[in-house]
């Protein structure tokens, strides 16, 4: 079905071949376009594919991160501190795909265990602080899902589950993240809903209703800002732009900048924490911390680790409360 001239590698190829070959208009092979494939024997070549993808991403993967393994056992990340304008840290190993076993490899030496602690819906909870949107500030505050009231308050009680949660999440990324109801639309479509971009305007219109700081905040970023030149964290980190700036960018550098800001706060505050202690912090993935500790301790340094994380941002945006849960593990994944 493929032939021989082209490689199993090349996946532009093997889908403009099948698109052309079987009257098919796939724009990707992925999990999801292959279940509109209705011939039997195409869709099982592209799942052939895409395991066969899979399992050479996987040797590469494995064959790169033991190229970053010393004598030791020990994998030795950098880590850039400087590459994007919000500040966030760039690393290597934040390629490590999170479902697989990937991360399992990574493991805590002996007689030691893993703390992996991240925030929970932290984007959402800046933008909350940020726009000082009492409506999603009540909610942080009684412990609800950001992203699952959202969907009810747009669609309804039946907004409920998984699928529910994935839509509000949807829209209230989307939105400030300064995307347009068009371009929300197709990220709702390509996850499997069948609205129109009519539909999704409405969306739009009752999202901004129920919560008027944040759409207040939005209008305001743009014509403050431009008049000004400047854009802020909420630590008072600025970034100069220009006239013709997109307005996504508008959006995106205060809650990055301040999820940067925050971050950076927190690994100080671990740091002071953790001397002394058989505990160290043994690397930093996006808004994840990793601290190996003597397994003795482990509880107690957990604890550390999560008041260090929540106080960081609690500092900065007092009125939301910011939520970590930490994992204790033998290995990352």
């Amino acid at each position: 079905m493929i032939p021989e001239g082209i490689s199993l590698n090349d996946r532009f190829k093997i889908k403009e071949h099948l698109n052309t070959s079987y009257a098919l208009s796939l724009a990707e092979i992925n999990d999801e376009t292959i279940k509109t494939i209705s011939n039997i024997d195409i869709k099982t070549l592209c799942c052939n594919l895409l395991k066969y993808w899979k399992t050479a991403r996987e040797k590469r993967d494995v064959e790169y991160y033991m190229s970053m393994t010393g004598h030791d056992d020990r994998v030795r990340d950098s880590i850039d501190q400087l590459n994007t304008k919000t500040g966030r840290f760039y690393r290597r190993l934040q390629t490590v795909q999170k479902t697989g076993p990937m991360r399992s490899l990574f493991r805590a030496k002996k007689g030691y265990k893993f703390i992996v602690a991240d925030y929970s819906q932290q984007e959402a909870r800046i933008i909350a602080g940020l726009s000082n949107d009492r409506v999603a500030i009540d909610l942080f505050k009684a412990g609800k899902d950001i992203y699952l009231e959202t969907a009810k308050i747009i669609m309804g009680s039946g907004a409920d589950g998984r699928l529910g949660r994935n839509l509000g999440k949807e829209i209230f990324l989307g939105l400030n993240n300064g995307q347009s109801s068009y371009s929300i639309y197709e990220s709702l479509a390509w996850l499997g809903f069948g609205y129109d971009v009519d539909d999704v305007q409405g969306m739009i219109f009752r999202y901004d209703m129920n919560f008027e700081g944040i759409k207040t905040w939005r209008d305001n970023i743009v014509s403050t800002n431009l008049e000004g030149g400047v854009i802020s964290t909420a630590l008072g980190r600025t970034l100069k732009i220009s006239n013709d700036v997109k307005v996504n960018s508008l959006y995106n550098y205060p809650v990055q900048g301040t999820a940067a800001d925050g971050f950076k706060l927190a690994l100080i505050y671990l740091d002071r924490q953790l001397d002394g202690q058989d505990a160290r912090i043994v690397h930093i993935l996006h808004d994840e911390v990793i601290v190996e500790a003597r397994t003795d301790i482990v509880d107690f340094v957990a604890v550390t680790v999560k008041n260090c994380m929540e106080k960081a941002f609690n500092d900065i945006l007092p009125e939301v409360p910011f939520v970590v849960e930490p994992e204790i593990r033998d290995s990352w994944g």
